[in-house]
């Protein structure tokens, strides 16, 4: 398989973001975030969105050590991951046992099915991957696709600077 470069290519597209995130489920193994990340992003969610029962939708939801957390808390969680690799991780977490329910989708949130009805829909620092006409068809996705009426989304807009 030929690697793509984010320099050869000048942008976010999919197959550089496919092919990065492949490679950092080898360098962060099954969760690279911070210790209490995932608490915290169930904290937002209970907060917005209000307590289970209720349908999630996980956008680049990686190895789903989020997703587990809200699944333990009662939350029926679809994730969709577009890194076959992350994907493997993820199925160790969807396949544990949950208050809520689990289901493991492997591709690219701009063009899967993943039905609609959705109480909440949280992407995790994945919004503004990519470009901006993908942006905003994500965008329209979840209004017009995904969301329950009366539904909630929560966008983390990703950065690839961090605070020294």
């Amino acid at each position: 398989m030929k690697r793509v470069s984010l320099f050869e290519q000048g942008t976010y597209a999919p197959g550089w973001i496919r092919d990065f995130y492949s490679q950092a489920a080898v360098w962060w193994g099954d969760d690279p975030n911070e210790p209490g990340a995932h608490q915290a992003r169930l904290a937002i969610v209970q907060r917005l969105a209000g307590l289970p029962p209720k349908r999630m939708l996980d956008l680049g939801a990686g190895a789903f050590a989020t997703a587990g957390v809200m699944a333990d808390a009662g939350y029926d969680v679809t994730g969709i991951e577009l890194s076959t690799a992350r994907c493997e991780l993820a199925r160790k977490v969807a396949a544990a046992l949950h208050k809520g329910k689990i289901t493991l989708v492997e591709g690219n949130f701009l063009k899967a099915d993943v039905g609609g009805g959705y109480d909440v829909i949280c992407a995790w620092e994945v919004f503004g991957l990519g470009l901006d006409a993908e942006q905003r068809q994500l965008l329209k996705r979840m209004s017009s696709e995904w969301l329950a009426p009366g539904g909630l989304a929560i966008v983390e807009v990703y950065t690839p600077v961090t605070p020294m």
